[in-house]
Order: structure tokens, then sequence, then C-alpha cells
């Protein structure tokens, strides 16, 4: 069995030396992510006017990008109305205050 032995010079060892003091005097930062989500309900409830009006202004987005076409029910059948794809909205305060909405699909019934 051999063993392979790493040389190093002078100038290497001081580097990873100060290296290693560096990190070991480092502070330690433990990142945590303390947003809480909202439903739409519970936005509301919580956040009031601007809940609404972030809703509104994502809802806004995706009516101006043309992500969806609205469909009478009335015209759809049994089948077709078995088939429509929930939206759910979601609300969340961000650091600066603002409350941002964001659409998603519900992906349960699928």
């Amino acid at each position: 069995m051999t063993t392979d032995k790493l040389l190093y010079t002078l100038a290497d060892v001081q580097v990873l030396a100060t290296i290693m003091l560096h990190v070991h005097d480092a502070p330690i930062f433990h990142a945590t992510q303390n947003v809480i989500t909202y439903s739409l309900k519970q936005g509301i409830d919580k956040f009031g006017e601007a809940a609404k009006q972030a809703a509104m202004k994502e809802m806004k987005q995706l009516h101006d990008r043309e992500c969806f076409m609205p469909i009478d029910p009335k015209t759809m059948s049994t089948t077709e109305k078995k088939c429509v794809q929930e939206s759910l909205i979601f609300l969340t305060e961000k650091k600066d205050g603002l409350i941002k909405g964001r659409h998603c699909a519900n992906g349960n019934p699928q």
C-alpha cells in the first residue's frame, strides 16, 4: 500500500493557514426566511385594501397578457365544467411593506 504525500511550498502553507484562520474567525450567518403566505381571504382580512389592490394588479397583469380567455359557464357542458382549472391567489408582505400577489393554478384536481 502506498501513501501519497502532498508537498507544499512555504508560500502555499502561509496562504492555506491564512484562509483557515479567516474561515475559523468569520461570523456564521444562517439565512432564514420569515415570509408568511396568506390565502386571498386571509390576506384581505389582514392587509385590507392593499391586499385587494395587489390581487387586482396580479389579475390585471394576466388579463393584459391574454393568459386566459373568458368562457360563459352557461355554454359549457358538464364534462367541460368538471375539467375547469381552479386558480389561486396568495399574498405576502415584502420586507419593504409592499403587499405582493401571486397567482397559481390549483393542481389538486388534476
